[in-house]
Parts: structure tokens; sequence; C-alpha cells
């Protein structure tokens, strides 16, 4: 199981959205590496994360907890997740 979550992960079935523009991709990219360097430390420190069985990976939720199309029926009508600046992590544990 890797530790990481990928692009195509945080993209999850919306990747031929027309909301998924090159402007969210990209700052979903800057995101995810961010979160990665996270997701390291957690698991230097011992912190095991398990892969979401809705998802596959790492990102929570069922379809929503990484992009989020701005009809997305949950999140805030300006959520960071429409703009390529969030994405939820699997923990059943919390």
């Amino acid at each position: 199981m890797t530790h990481t979550i990928t692009l195509t992960d945080w993209i999850g079935p919306h990747g031929s959205h027309p909301d998924c523009t090159m402007d969210v991709r990209e700052a979903a990219e800057a995101m995810v590496d961010r979160v990665n360097t996270l997701l390291a430390v957690a698991y230097s420190d011992g912190i095991l994360l398990d892969a979401n069985p809705h998802t596959g990976c790492l990102v929570a939720g069922t379809r929503l907890g990484g992009f989020r199309p701005r009809s997305a029926p949950i999140g805030a009508a300006k959520s960071k997740h429409k703009s390529g600046h969030a994405v939820d992590v699997f923990d059943p544990r919390r």
C-alpha cells in the first residue's frame, strides 16, 4: 500500500468534467505534493493509513473527497476541493 496520493487519485472519476480545468489540476498537483510531504512525516512517525475501500486509495469519501465539481451536492459553494486546494484523507480511526 502506498502512503501517497496521486493527482489521479485526487481527480477520481471526474477527469473529463469541464470544471476540472488545467488551473484546477495545477493547483491540485501542488497541494497533493504538500499533502504527500505530510503523509511521509506521519508514516515515519508510525502512523499507518489504510486505503479507502470506496476509492482504493487514501482519498476519503465515496466520490467527492478529492475534486468536487461546482455542482457537487456536498461542500460549500467555494469549497477548496473545487479549486484544487483540498483533499480529505481517509482515516477511519479518527
